[in-house]
């Protein structure tokens, strides 16, 4: 058996944003690099202080818009971090402008108090 699952279309994902991906308002496409990108289950994600570690926010998007760009969310649970998962695919230039073009940001103060 995978030790994968597809997600849900309407599965909102986090994907961390460090302060170098996030310009005049809005997260770059270098944020959204990888073939096996990772991501946070956000129904899952209990501890919303630990998604933002070592980042400034979030960018929020759906499991349906990932797959509108030819990409596969699915879980990846690891030890301690079971709202960890992946949106596997080749991302190119334009997927990745996709993405930057699509996502909701969310800045870590509206996360942590």
């Amino acid at each position: 058996m995978s030790r994968y699952a597809d997600l849900d279309d309407g599965e909102v994902l986090w994907r961390r944003v460090h302060e170098d991906h996030y310009e005049d308002g809005r997260v770059t496409s270098a944020a959204f690099k990888g073939f096996d990108m990772s991501v946070d289950r956000a129904k899952l994600q209990e501890d919303r202080a630990a998604t933002l570690k070592h980042g400034v926010g979030v960018a929020q998007f759906t499991a349906a818009e990932a797959r509108r760009h030819d990409q596969q969310p699915v879980a990846a649970p690891n030890p301690g971090e079971p709202a960890h998962a992946l949106v596997r695919g080749h991302k190119s230039k334009g997927i990745s402008r996709a993405f930057a073009r699509l996502a909701r940001f969310i800045p870590r103060d509206e996360f942590v108090p």
